[in-house]
């Protein structure tokens, strides 16, 4: 078998980092998903879909759910088929581009969207609280978006 020349100490450091911060995320992601699908009967990826659009405070066009939620185009359209049919969100045709399709959140999404917030919020904040102090949280928050902004352009 061939041997691997490992890392040095400080490109070791690195690697682990970004393992620990994978693993955490994918757990994480998991432990709210499994919740959300209990407790609201929707994925992450359609309340993070709903909460998109709700904050846009308007419509918005297909192809931006897309890009800023980081879902191929495929994806996109199927979460938001799914939600068009329980009746959280409206699909419908720009009028001033017939190519554009235009979403929008339903009273009915933003009632859903409000109680998966509730779900996320018992399932994050006693994690969050147990395991790290409101100084630490700030500084994991300070460090995960300096990580975000540096990230390449896709």
């Amino acid at each position: 078998m061939k041997k691997i020349k490992p890392p040095s100490p400080e490109k070791l450091t690195q690697i682990e980092a970004a393992h620990q911060i994978l693993m955490q995320g994918i757990q994480l992601r998991q432990n709210l998903n499994t919740a959300l699908l209990q407790k609201c009967d929707v994925t992450l990826s359609e309340k993070e879909l709903l909460a998109k659009i709700y904050m846009s405070g308007e419509k918005i066009r297909m192809s931006d759910v897309s890009k800023t939620l980081m879902f191929t185009e495929g994806g996109a359209t199927k979460i938001i088929k799914r939600l068009v049919e329980r009746g959280f969100v409206t699909r419908q045709q720009s009028e001033q581009d017939g190519r554009v399709f235009l979403i929008d959140i339903t009273d009915s999404g933003a009632e859903k969207l409000a109680k998966a917030l509730e779900t996320m919020e018992s399932v994050a904040y006693p994690l969050m609280k147990e395991t790290f102090t409101a100084k630490e949280c700030e500084t994991v928050t300070k460090l995960l978006k300096k990580l975000g902004a540096n990230f390449p352009e896709a």
